[in-house]
């Protein structure tokens, strides 16, 4: 609702534009039916949620969508993943020390993936930094990153190379921080 207010876009256009990723095939599925309920009467009602692993993707891959149209039969529509303008996230907050139990091939492509984006993490990276290590692949030149994180990587040894890339390339704009309130009560890590 805001972005459409704001860009005065149509929901087909807005759309063509908005991405989403999500590993759960059942949180991707819940965002395909809310963006289409929004407009149920507009025929390119095409939300472009892609479930999965995150880390597997790269901008430039072919995603293939279901067609628009329900006339359109089986048919799937190839769509290349862009760069974008802006990019969100709220990443699982695993901290290292939890990761001894993660697949052992999945805990070599987060490394591979900040690699890839040019950044060396330290062994005992916590999960969420990998989000955003990899996300500034999909980034253009000037956009802009925004993601909940815990509030340790202010402090933390591990993440001298994302303060780096903060302060560095990616030009920190803000960190947002309530005294007064967790951001998420549910769950015991502070948020900024």
């Amino acid at each position: 609702g805001y972005l459409a207010h704001c860009a005065r876009l149509s929901h087909k256009e807005l759309l063509s534009i908005l991405w989403g990723f999500d590993i759960s095939p059942f949180a991707a599925e819940l965002a395909v039916i809310n963006l289409y309920r929004q407009d149920m009467s507009e025929y390119e009602n095409f939300p472009r949620i892609v479930p999965g692993n995150f880390f597997a993707r790269s901008p430039g891959q072919t995603v293939d969508f279901p067609a628009p149209r329900v006339t359109s039969g089986t048919q799937k529509v190839p769509i290349p993943i862009p760069l974008f303008d802006s990019i969100i996230g709220n990443p699982p907050y695993l901290r290292s020390q939890n990761q001894d139990d993660l697949d052992p091939q999945y805990r070599n492509a987060l490394f591979t993936a900040a690699g890839k984006a040019g950044f060396k993490a330290p062994p005992k990276t916590d999960l969420f930094a990998f989000f955003i290590y990899h996300a500034t692949r999909f980034m253009k030149r000037g956009s802009r990153l925004g993601f909940v994180t815990p509030a340790s990587w202010l402090t933390a040894d591990y993440a001298v190379t994302l303060q780096a890339a903060l302060l560095g390339e990616i030009r920190l704009a803000v960190v947002i921080a309530s005294a007064a309130e967790s951001f998420f009560p549910q769950v015991d890590v502070n948020t900024v």
